[in-house]
């Protein structure tokens, strides 16, 4: 698995917030357009439900019974059609999930590849500079005597100061 920086953590958090606000919002959206479509369809319903004299006489025939029957398979009907859009809202989202999350590790790869390409480029560089900085360096033998460090790299021993006398 790919090492991720801070940089590509954050901005996956980032776009994980962002898609789930945004599939919260479908949500709401489904879910009012559902609720608000069905009390249409129940004023609906209770408008073909026969009143009044007209209901009394429709109960006698039977054609009451025949209506009752017609809007309880509409709602069955309607049942499965808002459980079909939420299904179809549910595989939209997480094809749309598996797409980010897709296009997310691919943006990353590439980054890691050309990542890897710059420091090797920069490795060979720093190798190629190296050999020849040793090369062309020269040794303390070669030094004149006078530019020579006397303590050869070591601190100086230092003298410790006389406490003043009280």
């Amino acid at each position: 698995m790919a090492v991720l920086t801070k940089r590509q953590t954050q901005e996956a958090r980032e776009d994980e917030r962002r898609l789930k606000a945004a599939e919260e919002r479908e949500r709401l959206n489904l879910n009012k357009r559902q609720a608000h479509r069905a009390a249409e369809e129940a004023a609906q319903d209770e408008r073909r439900r026969p009143k009044g004299v007209s209901g009394f006489f429709a109960r006698l025939t039977g054609r009451a019974k025949r209506i009752e029957k017609e809007i309880t398979t509409a709602k069955q009907r309607r049942a499965l059609r808002d459980r079909g859009e939420w299904k179809a809202l549910d595989d939209r989202q997480a094809a749309h999930r598996q797409e980010q999350a897709a296009s997310r590790a691919a943006r990353f790869e590439d980054e890691k590849r050309l990542f890897r390409a710059e420091a090797r480029r920069m490795h060979e560089r720093i190798s190629s500079e190296g050999a020849r900085g040793r090369e062309t360096r020269s040794t303390d033998r070669e030094r004149e005597p006078g530019s020579r460090r006397r303590d050869k790299g070591r601190e100086r021993e230092r003298k410790p100061r006389p406490k003043p006398e009280s």
